[in-house]
């Protein structure tokens, strides 16, 4: 399935780029999409949560004519170039061109600005966010190949509540990006990719 994921992403010239495990900080606009999705759907399905797919095109729609505040502006304005018309809505001024070539100079023109404005405000709310995190944030030096460290647990299914918070050893292979690594168990020949937040340095 990923190599047909791959093929499909590389042909719609499509730069795929994976995330780290466990650190979906590095995803953050997916990750806030899903939370808002769940969270609207979680209102309106059953105790067993088993009808959660009949009320997926409402939440979607909902979301797709609000305003963002990222964007400042509706997805499906961004998306189609006009505003949604919804059933409660009420007759707007319609627009004549004179001729078809008009109607796409006038969408093509829209759709440019559209996506530069709001490419410039997501550019803007991530360097918001980026300042706050990184404030009383220090950079740890880049570590060795060779070098042992610790992993932190993550929250999985079967971590006890008082378990360590960093177990076994591991050995630092190389480093990929700025803050991501390949680490190897010193027991046996399993690999992670990491990203730094989860390193702790044995000294």
């Amino acid at each position: 399935m990923s190599n047909i994921f791959e093929a499909i992403a590389s042909r719609c010239g499509i730069h795929h780029i994976t995330a780290t495990t466990y650190h979906p900080q590095c995803n953050g606009l997916t990750e806030r999409f899903n939370a808002t999705l769940v969270d609207s759907i979680g209102t309106y399905v059953n105790q067993q949560q088993s009808d959660w797919d009949d009320y997926l095109p409402y939440a979607t729609l909902a979301y797709n004519t609000s305003k963002q505040s990222t964007l400042q502006m509706e997805p499906f304005k961004l998306m189609y170039g006009r505003d949604p018309i919804l059933p409660f809505d009420t007759p707007s001024h319609i627009t004549k061109l004179s001729s078809v070539n008009d109607y796409y100079d006038q969408l093509v023109r829209f759709l440019q600005q559209a996506k530069s404005s709001a490419w410039y405000n997501i550019k803007q709310q991530q360097n918001a966010y980026k300042r706050i995190y990184d404030t009383g944030r220090q950079d740890l030096s880049p570590l060795k190949p060779g070098q042992l460290v610790f992993l932190k647990q993550m929250m999985v299914k079967n971590l006890r509540k008082f378990s360590p918070k960093y177990y076994d050893p591991f050995r630092v292979i190389r480093q990929f990006g700025r803050l991501n690594y390949e680490v190897k168990h010193i027991n046996d020949c399993h690999i992670e990719k990491v990203h730094v937040s989860r390193i702790r340095i044995i000294i």
